[in-house]
């Protein structure tokens, strides 16, 4: 696994990473918190080819996302 970057905020129910490399869109993406680890997938890039940001659908829903900023997003490889 790789680093992606870190989640930054929520737009449109995705989380939204700012990316230290540019993935596939579909890639699947790992977040491990505290006290679980959540999964997802890579549905957009967007911004400046330089410093890109990256949406992340999770794969199951949240009550409250907003615990997940600020944590590590991995690429699966």
């Amino acid at each position: 696994m790789s680093r992606l970057g870190e989640v930054l905020h929520l737009s449109d129910q995705n989380l939204v990473v700012k990316a230290e490399q540019v993935p596939e869109i579909g890639t699947s993406i790992r977040i491990e918190s505290e006290k679980t680890t959540f999964s997802g997938e890579v549905v957009d890039i967007f911004g400046p080819k330089e410093q890109p940001y990256v949406a992340v659908k999770l794969s199951q829903e949240l009550d409250n996302p907003t615990t997940l900023i600020g944590l590590e997003v991995l690429l699966e490889d």
